[in-house]
């Protein structure tokens, strides 16, 4: 009787221990979408030997995504984003050819920039049971496009490498919050400033994106399980 006893008990302090762990999980499968918004970050770059330094203005954006969590280690998101700002040139210019006097030409192109990528998802345990942090890494492409459309060579597109972490906040168990860091490694585009001046890049840059986004998620009740 006892060993039978010592056998009930156990099977008890089991299963609490597994619904506690399940708590603190998210659930097996789970939709969501969100729409949030972003600054845009990117430093300044030394590109051509030298010869050229290149960046973007900082600017406001907005971000889509659909994200999916098949299970705490299995999860992927889609994203689209979009942000309006200005490519920057400032080149070393030497002056008659040969003669060591240097000045500078600055200019700025106007670019609304394009975001498609796709992400690998992994979810942590949850520190609080309303708060799920999160890792992600993917990969996607990103189009350059000039306000205006009459400079040659107004199209650029470039891979770019994505990673990140944040937290959900679950609101309730329909509506949430993410806060998020979103960088993105790419190589800088090559733009024309003026008809005669292509600014050309050999260099990568990273941009990063810290986002605020409200979710609405499509998720199947857990029996037992909040």
């Amino acid at each position: 009787m006892r060993g039978v006893r010592c056998g009930w008990l156990l099977l008890l302090v089991g299963t609490a221990g597994a619904q506690t762990s399940l708590r603190h999980m998210p659930d097996a499968t789970t939709m969501d979408v969100s729409v949030g918004a972003f600054a845009q970050l990117t430093p300044n770059r030394v590109t051509n030997g030298g010869g050229t330094v290149q960046g973007s203005s900082p600017s406001e954006g907005v971000l889509g995504t659909v994200h999916q969590q098949i299970g705490p280690l299995l999860g992927y998101s889609v994203n689209f984003g979009y942000t309006r700002m200005a490519e920057q040139f400032l080149n070393l210019v030497v002056t008659p050819a040969g003669s060591g006097l240097t000045t500078y030409s600055d200019g700025s192109v106007g670019t609304e920039m394009y975001e498609l990528s796709g992400s690998y998802v992994m979810h942590a345990p949850k520190v609080y049971r309303r708060f799920s942090p999160y890792g992600q890494f993917g990969a996607g492409i990103l189009s350059f496009l000039p306000t205006l459309r009459n400079q040659p060579d107004h199209v650029n597109f470039r891979l770019m490498g994505l990673f990140g972490a944040g937290v959900d906040y679950r609101i309730d168990r329909r509506w949430g919050i993410r806060l998020e860091y979103r960088g993105m490694l790419y190589k800088n585009p090559d733009l024309r400033y003026d008809p005669t001046v292509l600014v050309t890049s050999k260099n990568y840059t990273v941009t990063s994106e810290p986002t605020v986004s409200l979710t609405y998620s499509f998720r199947a009740r857990r029996r037992g399980v909040e």
